[in-house]
């Protein structure tokens, strides 16, 4: 998990879902097909993001840059009940 601050003042968390935690779930559950790889999910107070694919390295990126690829991710307009949902509740609970 990274945090960081954005130009706007807002604080995001970034927590990877890497693709080992999708293991038992058939891929045709992902809503996004370019989700089978893992990717980074972006939190605020009032705000999910998800980017797909996404840098290895992203940890050693600076503030930046994690708001670029912040930009970049896709905004979730409901709360998910897919299998990207169900791995993030399981990788969140290791």
């Amino acid at each position: 998990m990274t945090t960081f601050r954005d130009s706007a003042g807002i604080d995001w968390t970034i927590h990877e879902i890497q693709a080992s935690a999708l293991g038992n779930l058939p891929r045709n559950s992902l809503r996004y097909p370019e989700f089978k790889d893992g990717w980074l999910l972006f939190q605020s107070l009032g705000a999910r993001k998800r980017l797909a694919p996404y840098p290895k390295h992203w940890q050693s990126l600076s503030s930046e840059e994690l708001e670029e690829l912040c930009r970049k991710a896709m905004p979730e307009l409901t709360r998910p009940i897919s299998g990207e949902f169900r791995a993030f509740q399981d990788e969140a609970r290791r």
